[in-house]
């Protein structure tokens, strides 16, 4: 990233409206950490009702996946988590484009916050460039979503409204992938 780049501003500002409170320089060069006081749209977002709950304390509250969904092509995953419980380990997200029979068509995983800066009702928005496999076919796909703890890479279990692990992953879509437009048929 360049300085004077924001790249998760504008998935941000597309989910909340964003008062500037402050802009921190850093070294020269480098430029600044820009610092925002949000106010939640929740209409601007695929709402999860009620959030779906993870083990180590983190909720998904929503979504939004922006771009084409077309063999080849880069699509843009955001996800809005909030924190509910300290953390207690280290965390990478995982998120994976499946077809009906659970291949994997995309794949992209991350880091998420140290667990020493998780804090019980903050949120932490991820952005995620998922790359289409080029020779996907058209059709309905889904995204598989969660963390693990890291370096363990070890899946934190999905829970149920009881506090019940019910699976490793949250299932987000369906999704249309479209055709190029040519040959979309084998």
């Amino acid at each position: 990233m360049a300085p004077g780049e924001w790249p998760v501003e504008r998935p941000l500002a597309a989910w909340a409206d964003l008062s500037l409170l402050d802009e921190i320089p850093l070294r020269p060069g480098e430029g600044r950490y820009r610092l925002f006081f949000a106010t939640s749209r929740a209409s601007a977002v695929h709402a999860i009702t009620p959030p779906a709950r993870l083990g180590n304390g983190a909720e998904l509250l929503g979504y939004d996946l922006i771009g084409e969904l077309q063999p080849g092509q880069k699509v843009q995953l955001d996800l809005l988590w909030r924190i509910t419980a300290p953390g207690n380990s280290d965390y990478h997200f995982f998120n994976h484009l499946v077809d009906a029979h659970g291949e994997r068509w995309a794949q992209k995983d991350g880091p998420s916050l140290p667990s020493w800066a998780w804090r019980p009702g903050g949120h932490i928005l991820s952005t995620f460039t998922l790359n289409l496999d080029p020779n996907i076919l058209p059709g309905r796909y889904w995204v598989r979503t969660g963390m693990y703890r890291y370096p363990e890479v070890e899946n934190v279990p999905v829970l149920d409204e009881a506090g019940n692990p019910i699976g490793d992953a949250i299932t987000l879509g369906p999704f249309d992938v479209a055709g190029t437009g040519q040959d979309d048929h084998p």
